[in-house]
């Protein structure tokens, strides 16, 4: 089971990466991916967190910074991340 989550999230992760390149949302940084500990490594940040009601959708969902990432919390991305993110998408 664990081995299909992580054959899932790398696939979310390739996908990301096409759309957004190897640079941080938030900060425009590029990304480490090879490492797990360093906070400049990638993860998958969502612009409204679930807690808030928000899916786990590639719609959702952006690369950014471990960093960036915890340094953000629960908080709602702005308007003009979501206008910048479905921009992206198109």
């Amino acid at each position: 089971m664990a081995r299909k989550r992580a054959k899932k999230r790398l696939r979310k992760i390739d996908r990301l990466l096409k759309v957004y390149g190897n640079c941080c949302f938030w900060c425009d940084d590029p990304m480490e991916q090879d490492t797990l500990h360093n906070p400049l490594s990638l993860s998958v940040d969502e612009l409204l967190p679930r807690s808030r009601g928000g899916l786990r959708t590639i719609d959702n969902q952006v690369l950014a910074h471990k960093l960036c990432n915890s340094q953000r919390g629960v908080q709602v991305a702005s308007v003009a991340a979501f206008e910048r993110h479905y921009g992206m998408l198109r």
